[in-house]
Formats: C-alpha cells, structure tokens, sequence
C-alpha cells in the first residue's frame, strides 16, 4: 500500500513528528475537524518540546522505569515549569472555552497546577479527573509528553496474558489500532496517557473483557471507512477503532481527533467511551 508507515508505530522524537505531520494533512482532508486539528498540531509541537526536556533528563541519570511502576514517582521539577508555556499557547491559538480556561487557569497559580499533575497521575483519578473535570486537560498535555519519555525507558519484557489496563502505567486505552499481519490483523490497544501499545486479542472487549462475539458489534461509517466503534453489550462501553488496513498512513492517535461523528453516533445509541481523548471531542 502506498505511503505504509510499517508494521509497528514510530517512537520518540519521530512520534511526535510523524502526528503532527498526520494533524496537518487530517486538517484539509476533514474540514469539520479542521479547527480541533489546527490547534493539535501547535500543541503537538509543544509537547515535543516537553517530551525533549524530559528524554534528555532521563539520559542524563540514566534512569530506566520498569514495566508497571512508570507512575510511582512523579518528577514535579519536570512538568511544573512546563505550565505557563501551555497556558501561554491555548490563550493565543485554543479555542475560546479553552482559551478562557487557560486564563483561570493562569491566575489560579502554581499551586493549583501541582494538586492537578499529581491528581491525574494518579491511576484511580486520571480517567474520572478527564471525563468530570475540563481543567485536567492541561495535566494530561503535560503528562502525555513526560510519560511517554518515561515509558521509552522501559525495557524489553513479556506480556503476561492481555491486559485491560496498560502494562506500563496502568491507564486506560484510547484507542484500538488492527494492523496487517498475514492474511488478517493484528490488534493493539493505544494507551491514553503514555501512549504505548500493547497487543490485545481481536474479539475482546477493550473494557470489561467480554469475549461473546454477537455482544461485540463493530459499527463503520463510509464517510470514514479506516474509523471504526468497537462498542460491548455487557459493558455499554466503547474504543475507537484505527484500521490500518484501510488506511497505511493513520496515526492512530491523531486519526481519533477526526472520529467526531462516530463519537455522537455512538453516544446516541447508548454507548459511552471510559476516557476521552485529549481534546475531549
């Protein structure tokens, strides 16, 4: 297929490039999502920046976190500093609900921004802190970058069996990504903060584990044919599906940004997502 990125994501720096180069062409492609993508690809390149400082600490101690353990200490040193930047970048190029938050934000001081880092990096909270709470947007843009440094860390290991949770720091999937493999697929499940994947059975709920396939229906939209709403019946819960079958140049993590009518869709039937995305659309 043309323009095939390979068979296992890009990681570190070339991440972040790759996703902000996806952002830009997802931008003319959907108009409907022009805006939310406009604005992804300036806080991509922001989180870059962040994900640079935090590698280059990590290399500089020569720390490496193991498998399950990545959320156990939080470097505040790290990620605090990073906070006027980001309130600075969604003053000037956010949305405006967005926009005025960040100036709330701004003047409710540093104190604020700590009890919101080390809320969200707590595995209990972070899921319920996203769906309840719209100030913890700007914890997750700053943790996304700092753990992904954090998880490249990470040495080799086993899988053990097909977990519902990441196996590096226990947050929930985002997104479940089927690449070609053979004469079928190959699924994983992309973490929805240190955004690592790890391998997950094809007829599986990404939630509950329900393993009944008729209570698993997959729903597919023309106008997006590489999108799909891996929904359970047992759970009422659902994943945005990436097929990279359908499509060799997703990024799964930016694709998601323009699964905006499949979200409604889904949520009209009943079915509810256990963590949004970053942008919350």
């Amino acid at each position: 297929m043309n323009g095939w990125r390979g068979s296992r994501p890009a990681v570190g720096q070339a991440a972040w490039d790759e996703r902000i180069e996806r952002a830009d062409v997802l931008a003319v492609a959907y108009p409907f999502a022009a805006e939310v993508l406009h604005f992804y690809t300036e806080l991509a390149k922001w989180q870059k920046g962040v994900y640079q400082g935090v590698e280059q600490a990590v290399q500089a101690t020569g720390s490496r976190v193991v498998a399950g353990r990545l959320r156990e200490i939080l470097h505040l040193e790290l990620v605090v500093p990073a906070f006027p930047a980001l309130l600075e970048l969604c003053r000037r190029r956010a949305p405006a609900g967005l926009a005025q938050m960040a100036a709330a934000m701004e003047a409710a001081g540093e104190s604020r921004w700590v009890e919101l880092l080390s809320a969200y990096w707590s595995a209990e909270r972070a899921e319920e802190m996203a769906r309840e709470i719209p100030e913890s947007f700007f914890a997750q843009a700053i943790l996304q970058p700092y753990a992904e440094a954090l998880a490249n860390t990470v040495p080799a290991f086993k899988l053990d069996g097909t977990p519902l949770r990441c196996p590096l720091c226990g947050a929930l999937p985002l997104v479940s990504v089927l690449r070609p493999e053979g004469d079928g697929a190959r699924r994983s499940l992309l973490c929805s903060l240190c955004l690592h994947e790890w391998d997950y059975r094809r007829l599986v709920c990404a939630y509950c584990g329900e393993e009944s396939d008729p209570r698993l229906p997959v729903f597919v939209s023309e106008a997006l044919p590489h999108l799909r709403v891996e929904a359970c019946e047992s759970c009422k819960h659902y994943v945005t599906g990436v097929n990279l079958a359908q499509d060799g140049r997703a990024v799964p993590l930016v694709d998601e940004l323009t699964a905006i009518p499949l979200h409604l869709w889904a949520e009209q039937q009943g079915y509810r997502r256990a963590v949004p995305n970053l942008l919350r659309v």
